[in-house]
């Protein structure tokens, strides 16, 4: 039953996070928002409103290292140097 508990978190608290999302609007070309919904499709996302929302957060992801200045690949083999990773 916990197992199940975790599970119902989990799904609930990614439609909060959806719902909240919902809320916020952002104007598209009918040529941008029709190749998205092409990829959203090909690609096994629900929507495209979920498809943009991955790939807003993927390049944030990508900034965030940029501008830190981290180069994932660099951090990587320090930690199998150290016998972190394998």
């Amino acid at each position: 039953m916990v197992l199940n508990m975790k599970c119902y978190s989990k799904v609930l608290n990614y439609r909060l996070k959806y719902w909240r999302m919902v809320n916020q609007d952002i104007s598209l070309s009918d040529e941008l928002y029709k190749q998205l919904s092409e990829r959203a499709d090909a690609t096994g996302h629900e929507s495209t409103n979920q498809y943009v929302v991955f790939i807003l957060e993927e390049v944030i992801h990508q900034l965030g290292d940029i501008e830190t200045g981290i180069d994932q690949d660099e951090v990587e083999g320090r930690l199998k140097a150290l016998g972190y990773v394998e």
